[in-house]
């Protein structure tokens, strides 16, 4: 008889009633090798791979998405190859058992469950070799549910359209849902704010005017390059969250807030990666222009996909600017302390998308890139 070795949910790392296969690395017949990892699976905590005991020839027990309880088998490791590889689509339920003739039915966990809970008996899938749960829910003329909704603790009754095109789909892992649903809670918020000091080189003082003392300053254009610049490396910045996913955007789009008396409107700038200071100026020139005109069009005031607020000429020291809709991020600029010849750039950031240390390392890296460029160049103020 080939010897067989269960591969299961392990009891350590696992404090949750079930975990979720998030990742399967192998199919059924394919050889292993011990220590390989032959799934990767998700608690609340966190995302655990699974490696195999030994080596051998891989007998799936599950499938992606199953939820299983500790201890449960995901696979067993045999020395031969599998008789009971789950035949793609049998042409008829008697060629199938012809296939199967001998073996007994192997039973996914949830699936096990879905047909305890609708009181389906085994013979009902007679013939098969492996049964999922979504042969179970095809039985009963379901639609398998999507499992990454029911972890998020998102109201789904509530569905609002999101921007259908330069969006790419991530799916939320278990512990990133499971803090989501935390973090819902009365007593906890998901906006954060965390702030930079940004120091100015000793060039800058003495000038006679502050370094964002007009609107055509070489500080604030600096920054939304920058700014850009940074999202690049940390694109997860450039996403939103929706109806418990996070979509993450192909594109960059930089919106600038402007409110002189008219109410309060974000102008795209969009991707200004390789645009020199000047030219963002002449951008935010010209979007003023047309504020003050009331003429600026739907698609100039639509689709920047990161918010930059600054309110560096109103005396302030530190703010939390907004974040704007279908974004996950927004900077803030605050004004220039004239004593010790420095300013607050501020971080606010949906808890749901990030984590503070992805935070605290994005305005970090964003400062030190200010920095560095302004020890290089000339302090000036005003075209």
């Amino acid at each position: 008889m080939a010897i067989k070795t269960d591969v299961v949910v392990p009891f350590e790392n696992v404090t949750d009633d079930s975990i979720v296969v998030a990742e399967i690395m192998f199919k059924t017949g394919s050889h292993i090798e011990k220590g390989d990892i032959l799934c990767r699976i998700e608690t609340s905590k966190s995302v655990v791979d699974v490696e195999s005991p030994e080596s051998g020839y891989v007998e799936l027990m599950c499938s992606e998405n199953d939820e299983i309880k500790p201890g449960g088998v995901l696979a067993v490791i045999t020395e031969a190859v599998p008789r009971s590889i789950t035949p793609k689509q049998p042409e008829t339920a008697a060629e199938n058992t012809a296939k199967t003739a001998g073996l007994t039915t192997l039973y996914s966990n949830s699936a096990s469950r879905m047909m305890t809970e609708h009181g389906l008996l085994s013979d009902v899938f007679n013939g098969r070799a492996f049964v999922k749960e979504s042969d179970v829910s095809a039985y009963l003329g379901k639609k398998t549910p999507e499992k990454i909704k029911s972890y998020s603790g998102y109201d789904d009754s509530r569905v609002d359209a999101i921007p259908p095109v330069n969006t790419t789909l991530k799916r939320i892992p278990r512990w990133k849902a499971a803090e989501v649903a935390a973090l819902s809670s009365s007593q906890n918020l998901l906006i954060t704010n965390l702030a930079a000091k940004v120091t100015l080189p000793p060039s800058f003082a003495h000038t006679g005017k502050a370094p964002f003392g007009s609107l055509l300053s070489s500080l604030t254009p600096l920054i939304l390059k920058l700014t850009c610049e940074t999202l690049q490396i940390f694109p997860e910045f450039n996403s939103f969250f929706h109806n418990g996913n996070i979509y993450t955007y192909d594109l960059i789009n930089i919106g600038y807030t402007i409110d002189l008396g008219s109410g309060l409107r974000v102008v795209s700038l969009g991707n200004l990666h390789g645009t020199s200071p000047d030219e963002i100026n002449k951008l935010i020139f010209s979007a003023t222009k047309k504020y003050l005109k009331n003429a600026l069009k739907p698609e100039e005031i639509t689709g920047s996909t990161f918010t930059v607020t600054d309110l560096s000429s109103e005396g302030v020291e530190s703010f939390t600017p907004l974040i704007n809709r279908y974004q996950s991020a927004s900077l803030g600029i605050s004004s220039v302390d004239e004593r010790s010849l420095s300013f607050i750039l501020n971080i606010v950031f949906d808890h749901r998308v990030h984590e503070g240390r992805s935070a605290a390392r994005f305005v970090s890296r964003l400062r030190k890139e200010i920095q560095k460029c302004l020890e290089t160049q000339s302090p000036i103020v005003q075209a």
